[in-house]
C-alpha cells in the first residue's frame, strides 16, 4: 500500500487537497519536515487541520496548530498543550495509539464514519492522519485534518442518535521513492 492507496480512499476534497499539499512537500523524501507543507495550496482547508510533535523518549504528542473548527470542537487551542492534558481522557486512549503508528511506523491513517460521535456529535465525516520528519526519515509529528457534516439539527435533542463510529485504517509509507 502506498500514497496512491491511501489518496484514492479519500472522499472529501478538502483532505485530497491536503494529502496532494503533503505529498507535495514530501518530494522525493521519505516524508516531509513541518517547515515543508506550504500553508497556501491549503488556505480554505485550514480550518480542518490539527498537527502535533511526537517527542519519541516521553511518548507524547505537544500540539503545533489547530485550525478553527478543530479549536471549536474542543473549545480550546491545542497549541503547546500536551496530547493527554488537552483530550477528554476517552479520546486520549483512542487518538494516541493512531497518531502514534502513523509519527512512528510510519503510516498513513484515513478515518471515516461518525469522527465525533465520543464528543457527544453526530457528524458524519472523515479524516487523515499524515506523518511529518524534520530530517525527512525518523517520524517526529503528524499533520492531520477531519472533515465532517452535522447529520440533523444543531441542537443535540435534534440530531438522531445515532450508534457505530469511526473506521479507521492504515498504510505503509511507499519507500520506493526515497532517494539516497
Amino acid at each position: 500500500m502506498s500514497f496512491q492507496a491511501l489518496f484514492d480512499s479519500i472522499v472529501s476534497d478538502n483532505l485530497c487537497i491536503i494529502a496532494r499539499t503533503w505529498q507535495a512537500g514530501r518530494g522525493r523524501r521519505y516524508m516531509p519536515a513541518w517547515k515543508d507543507i506550504d500553508p497556501v495550496p491549503i488556505g480554505p482547508q485550514l480550518r480542518y487541520i490539527w498537527a502535533g510533535k511526537y517527542d519519541c523518549v516521553a511518548q507524547t504528542f505537544t500540539g503545533r496548530l489547530a485550525g478553527e473548527d478543530i479549536a471549536g470542537m474542543f473549545g480550546k487551542s491545542v497549541h503547546g498543550a500536551r496530547m493527554e492534558e488537552y483530550f477528554p481522557l476517552e479520546i486520549y486512549r483512542l487518538f494516541f495509539p493512531w497518531m502514534q503508528r502513523v509519527a512512528v511506523g510510519p503510516a498513513f491513517a484515513h478515518g471515516s464514519g461518525l469522527i465525533y460521535r465520543r464528543q457527544g456529535k453526530n457528524f458524519e465525516g472523515e479524516r487523515i492522519i499524515l506523518p511529518l520528519a524534520d530530517d525527512g526519515v525518523h517520524g517526529d509529528g503528524v499533520i492531520g485534518a477531519s472533515f465532517y457534516n452535522p447529520i440533523g439539527g444543531e441542537n443535540r435533542e435534534e440530531q438522531p442518535h445515532l450508534s457505530g463510529g469511526e473506521q479507521m485504517e492504515f498504510f505503509a509509507l511507499d519507500p520506493a521513492i526515497v532517494s539516497a
